[in-house]
């Protein structure tokens, strides 16, 4: 099973999930911490993982059926006043 990420804003990671063949967990987690982490429902479709840390690095999987479905992905979340999304495009410079 394939995820795919849509976007990412400071505080939210929005993800399509492929349709599932039995029930499906997003799991995810800050990157270093052990797994299991938090979850969301995956129903198929769009799916936003919310009240995230900003600039933080989160690594995200699919669970189907109580199995791990793929690979984890590792995505960041954006920079406070500096993230880009589908609807604004901001660029930061970083020194």
């Amino acid at each position: 099973m394939q995820l795919t990420i849509l976007d990412a804003t400071e505080t939210t990671l929005t993800f399509t999930c492929p349709p599932p063949s039995s029930p499906t967990l997003l799991e995810y987690k800050p990157y270093g911490s052990p797994w299991p982490g938090s979850s969301v429902s995956c129903p198929g479709g769009e799916v936003t993982v919310s009240d995230l840390l900003p600039a933080s690095t989160y690594c995200v999987r699919l669970v189907v059926g109580g199995e791990v479905a793929g690979e984890e992905m590792v995505v960041d979340t954006g920079v406070p006043g500096c993230s880009g999304s589908k609807k604004r495009t901001r660029r930061c410079v970083i020194m």
